[in-house]
């Protein structure tokens, strides 16, 4: 959950986002699958902003990032490195780690 905080830090979070749930949502993802979540969603309200909001009015903002957002963006999204790759690597790792 640290990366989520990493990675959020300076976005505007809706009240709903639960950090703990995402990271169940996201379980098996990597580091690198984390942090494009995190871009595709805000990419995804900045877009809708400026589809749908006011953006002549230099003082309107787009919408806090919700849960509901990153949930529409992990859908369509699978983890880069399988389940039997990482075996792999662990067993890589079991066979040549230094004692």
């Amino acid at each position: 959950m640290d990366m989520f905080q990493i990675y959020a830090h300076d976005l505007k979070l809706n009240n709903n986002v639960d950090f703990a749930e995402l990271a169940r949502m996201t379980e098996g993802y990597s580091g690198g699958d984390i942090r494009d979540l995190f871009q595709s969603t805000q990419l995804k309200v900045v877009r809708n902003f400026f589809t749908h909001g006011n953006v002549t009015d230099l003082s309107s903002v787009p919408d806090p990032i919700t849960m509901e957002d990153f949930q529409s963006i992990i859908i369509g999204r699978r983890p880069s490195v399988s389940p039997s790759i990482l075996k792999r690597y662990y067993d890589w790792d079991e066979s040549f780690k230094a004692s």
